[in-house]
């Protein structure tokens, strides 16, 4: 049963946060692969066939919207924005004047998230892998002003 809870409130989490659409989508290809679900234990293969987005993120309770993309950027979604696991409801705040520091940026899920924030929140992102900063500076840039308060480096 406790894996049918996590499954609704995947998917009801994605309605809030991705909308209907995106909820539907995604429910679709869990039953679509519903063999591979059941004998892996969990959902990626329904995010990993929800494509490469752009998907748009509302997270109505900081007031944040923002757009990311990339490969299985659904499984970020419902880890990061779903499941609420780096702000954990207020536990991590972060303030329109703050500077982040996000160690290991991969895609920019959470550089994404701390931008939209507040137009004055600047990230210092750094990520070694070359592949992953290549998707990391095309999230970015699906967002207006994203860009100019991002520093990315590459080491």
């Amino acid at each position: 049963m406790n894996k049918i809870n996590k499954l609704v409130g995947d998917f009801i989490g994605l309605w809030r946060v991705c909308g209907t659409f995106v909820a539907l989508k995604w429910i679709f290809h869990v039953l679509a692969n519903i063999e591979e679900v059941l004998r892996r234990g969990d959902l990626q293969a329904a995010d990993r066939d929800m494509g490469t987005g752009p998907f748009t993120i509302r997270l109505k309770k900081y007031g944040a919207k923002f757009r990311i993309a990339g490969v299985q950027a659904i499984s970020g979604v419902r880890e990061m924005y779903v499941r609420d696991v780096y702000l954990k409801n207020g536990w991590l705040s972060i303030n329109d004047v703050d500077t982040v520091l996000d160690l290991g940026a991969n895609m920019g899920n959470f550089t994404n998230m701390a931008l939209a924030m507040g137009s004055n929140v600047r990230v210092i992102a750094v990520e070694p892998n070359k592949s992953s900063n290549s998707v990391f500076k095309q999230s970015v840039a699906l967002n207006a002003g994203f860009e100019n308060r991002v520093q990315l480096i590459e080491a």
